[in-house]
């Protein structure tokens, strides 16, 4: 337990463990990691040679962590699946970033992981909540909840997210996963985060699920999609951001009220 629940930045590979391959790395392919990603140059509707990922040593779409941010207002730490990390679009037009360039003095980290589950975000929010809490003047967390089907699973030779297209853990897992089961475990992980965001006195801001399946549904038609043609385009990342910002606003007219 001491392993995964404790202070500290967890590596992304813990949940997507081809991230650790390519650890302080640039490329240009997410199929370069995962193979049955459609982010490739075959299915590239919007190709763009400043659309590649820049990668830290721990696995994140972000520059290198630093010891302190008390010289911003506010720090942001993002969590989230492909989408949150920005696959298919540029560094620039990634939510989390625009999201920064909309706040002052502010500093936003992208902690999202591919292939992320609803476990993982609530694990990241425990480990790393306390971890910058004591780093930064005030600490707030954006989320992206990632698809509820998914689940983080630990076992000895796996132990990462685990989707309707990955290889079963143990034989009949998958009989377990059904709407009953996938609730829970999305309401257990929910209650997880705002029980650590309470304990700290930490703001939490959340993409509206619906905004995100919206986003979706305009891929399936075809009418606005990232490069990939499977993911958020930059115009739905904006959305995002804008949602978000929305949510700040109020928080701070509230305050002076």
């Amino acid at each position: 337990m001491n392993k995964y629940f404790y202070p500290h930045i967890p590596p992304s590979w813990v949940a997507a463990s081809p991230m650790k391959n390519v650890a302080g790395t640039t490329f240009k392919w997410g199929q370069e990691l995962f193979p049955q990603s459609p982010d490739n140059s075959k299915n590239a509707r919007y190709d763009s040679d400043d659309i590649v990922y820049k990668i830290n040593s721990l696995g994140y779409r972000e520059q290198e962590f630093e010891n302190s941010y008390h010289q911003y207002d506010e720090l942001f730490l993002g969590f989230g699946n492909s989408s949150a990390a920005g696959t298919g679009v540029a560094e620039k037009d990634v939510f989390l970033r625009v999201l920064e360039g909309k706040l002052h003095n502010s500093r936003v980290l992208n902690l999202a992981i591919a292939k992320g589950a609803p476990d993982t975000v609530a694990r990241m929010v425990a480990c790393t909540v306390p971890y910058f809490k004591p780093l930064c003047k005030k600490l707030s967390i954006v989320i992206m909840w990632p698809q509820e089907v998914r689940r983080e699973v630990f076992l000895d030779h796996h132990h990462e997210s685990i989707t309707p297209t990955s290889d079963e853990p143990y034989r009949g897992y998958f009989m377990g996963i059904d709407n009953t089961s996938c609730k829970y475990n999305r309401d257990k992980n929910k209650h997880m985060v705002d029980l650590v965001c309470e304990l700290y006195g930490v703001d939490q801001f959340t993409v509206p699920w619906k905004m995100y399946s919206d986003s979706v549904d305009e891929l399936l038609i075809g009418t606005d999609t990232a490069r990939d043609g499977a993911s958020p385009s930059p115009k739905s990342h904006v959305k995002f951001a804008d949602c978000i910002i929305d949510q700040v606003n109020v928080r701070d007219q509230e305050r002076l009220q």
